[in-house]
């Protein structure tokens, strides 16, 4: 998979029992479950119906449809990450003759932190307390707050599953002013 065009993560779940696991949030019995991002969907169909053993079946929330080495049309199942909104909450001193007074400069830098993000990956504060300092006329940044809701912000890194992926906007960053 990943040698698929445009896919920059793949991770395979597997359930090679005989159990059915969905409802602890597992697969179907003697499966597979392709996480992949990036790609075309066709793609990563053909990919996985070519890589996977006979008798195992494809798992996900997405699907495709591929053709077999008889011709016959096969839907492959797979999933993609969902994107999950990420806020953060950013304390900076600044220098008030050259900081930009409507904090776009320093919204866009802490955003940026999650362009090209893959599945799985955290938001850690230390790439964000770098992204602020970077911003003209910050002095220093002396605390990050992270969460998956405003209010929810937290003296933490901020994870996920590798199901999912974490997203940052400007619009989704607080900036907050020490003197």
């Amino acid at each position: 998979l990943l040698a698929v065009s445009g896919v920059t993560l793949a991770t395979i779940e597997e359930n090679d029992t005989d159990v059915d696991l969905r409802y602890a949030g597992g697969l179907p019995p003697h499966s597979i479950e392709a996480i992949v991002q990036g790609g075309l969907d066709a793609d990563v169909a053909a990919a996985l119906w070519a890589a996977k053993a006979g008798g195992i079946r494809t798992y996900g929330t997405s699907s495709a449809a591929t053709l077999d080495t008889n011709g016959a049309t096969r839907t492959v199942y797979f999933t993609r990450p969902t994107l999950v909104n990420a806020y953060a909450e950013v304390t900076v001193e600044v220098n008030a003759a050259t900081y930009d007074a409507d904090h776009s400069d320093m919204m866009d830098a802490v955003a940026n932190v999650t362009t090209g993000q893959l599945a799985g990956a955290p938001i850690r504060r230390s790439d964000v307390n770098i992204a602020a300092r970077a911003v003209t006329g910050v002095i220093d940044c002396t605390r990050v707050r992270l969460g998956r809701t405003a209010l929810g912000v937290t003296d933490l890194n901020l994870t996920c599953t590798v199901r999912e992926v974490l997203k940052l906007a400007s619009a989704r960053v607080t900036v907050v002013l020490v003197t």
